[in-house]
């Protein structure tokens, strides 16, 4: 039976960063009787633990954690808050849809924001909006016709050019890129262990307690290696491992995506990274690279996809170093000093996955690669549905919140197999532009 947890191959270049101040929580152990178990300390997760301790005040709440907060999922990202829909990868589908995700990316942004501050949670909070770069030509056409749109919408944009991009970034890799304001970098690792660390009272974390089985039942029986939980309600937000337990299947499917960090250059190759101390890009094409400074003197590279399973590490190594040494080649070396993986649920659509399961068994996933935010508020929501709450946003993404079906295996891989060298020759074409340049 396949494992129902990531279990990565490296530890996450993000936690890695961070003093190791946190001591993690003590797993769980024994027969526990509670009425919420959520599953899955990551944004989704800590939100929803969060918002069922504020509404049902001085009840058990469990929230289950297969390895160690910020060494999962949720902190093996790019750390890019972006709360315009029309700056993401994929745009919206249509008005209506925008405007819902144009709502739900700012008021998660606004929530966190307030607990950051409240919490004083120090997770190099920085709102510096980010780039958004063209090194195809269909890319550039792409973004001219997203300049368009974002005129006739009002919203604040500035273009820039390869000659631009160049002074600005330090690098001629891109032909062309927007920047938009509507993006807040921070260190994922350390967002959402502090996040962790100043949930209430209530909420009992339990780290390096993974759930290997749910019956279903009245009570629900979770089983992990040394205890079991009776919960009349389990939130299930595992995220790209929700279908581990035989959920959203046909819904959404699982991709591994690689990062890696530079050592702390010295001052002379930091200043090719440009002037600012730190900023962010997100491609314009599907399966380009995202790239960050970060903190003045680091480099972060994010590219390369498999499906379903992690990848050889030294060819994943060997990848991101060519990545990086392609955009900067005047460095005088490309070394990285973090290199790993991370698991994350796409839908067809784009939609996430959202709502009731079973009796008393609710989900949440679908990141489809923008987890921060939107997980953290689709978290929250999904714990005012079980507390029978309403709102207009919560009655929305009940609505918007339908991932079309993926076909089953083997078509699933082969489709998969198919659109990843479609895009993959896409930016090998891409490249090619750039070396003629």
């Amino acid at each position: 039976m396949r494992s129902t947890y990531p279990r990565y191959a490296r530890p996450s270049g993000w936690n890695q960063l961070l003093p190791p101040r946190r001591t993690p929580a003590a797993g769980l152990e024994g027969e526990h009787r509670v009425r919420f178990a959520v599953i899955g300390a990551g944004y989704a997760g800590i939100a929803a633990a969060r918002q069922l301790a504020e509404s049902f005040p001085g009840e058990p709440i469990v929230l289950l954690e297969s390895g160690t907060v910020g060494d999962g999922a949720a902190g093996r990202n790019s750390g890019f808050m972006i709360n315009l829909p029309y700056a993401k990868i994929q745009g919206s589908r249509n008005a209506a849809e925008a405007e819902w995700q144009k709502t739900l990316l700012q008021t998660g942004h606004a929530w966190l924001e307030a607990l950051v501050a409240q919490h004083h949670i120090d997770c190099s909070w920085r709102t510096c909006g980010n780039y958004k770069g063209a090194t195809t030509v269909r890319g550039e056409a792409e973004l001219r016709q997203l300049a368009t749109q974002l005129t006739s919408l009002g919203v604040p944009f500035k273009a820039l050019t390869r000659e631009e991009l160049t002074q600005t970034l330090g690098t001629s890799f891109y032909r062309h890129a927007l920047w938009m304001p509507s993006c807040t970098l921070v260190q994922p690792a350390a967002l959402v262990r502090g996040l962790a660390d100043a949930l209430p009272e209530q909420v009992m974390l339990a780290e390096h307690t993974p759930v290997l089985d749910v019956r279903h039942g009245r009570p629900h029986r979770l089983k992990t290696p040394s205890a079991r939980i009776d919960a009349d309600v389990v939130v299930f937000a595992n995220n790209a491992f929700l279908g581990r337990f035989g959920l959203a299947r046909s819904r959404q499917i699982t991709v591994y995506t690689y990062a890696a960090l530079t050592p702390a250059l010295p001052d002379d190759e930091a200043a090719h990274l440009g002037s600012a101390s730190d900023w962010g890009m997100v491609p314009a094409e599907r399966m380009g690279a995202t790239t960050r400074k970060v903190d003045g003197n680091r480099y972060m590279i994010r590219t390369g996809f498999s499906y379903d399973r992690e990848q050889d590490n030294a060819e994943i190594e060997a990848m991101l170093q060519q990545a990086y040494r392609m955009r900067y080649p005047q460095m005088r070396r490309h070394d990285l000093e973090y290199v790993w993986g991370g698991a994350v649920s796409l839908t067809r659509n784009g939609a996430p996955f959202f709502g009731q399961v079973a009796p008393g068994m609710y989900g949440v996933s679908g990141c489809n690669g923008s987890g921060i935010i939107k997980m953290s508020l689709l978290g929250r929501l999904l714990a005012e549905q079980i507390a029978g709450q309403s709102s207009s946003l919560l009655e929305r993404c009940m609505a918007w919140a339908t991932p079309t079906w993926i076909p089953p295996e083997p078509l699933r891989r082969i489709a998969v197999s198919m659109s990843m060298r479609k895009y993959q020759r896409q930016m090998r074409d891409g490249a090619s532009d750039v070396a003629a340049a």
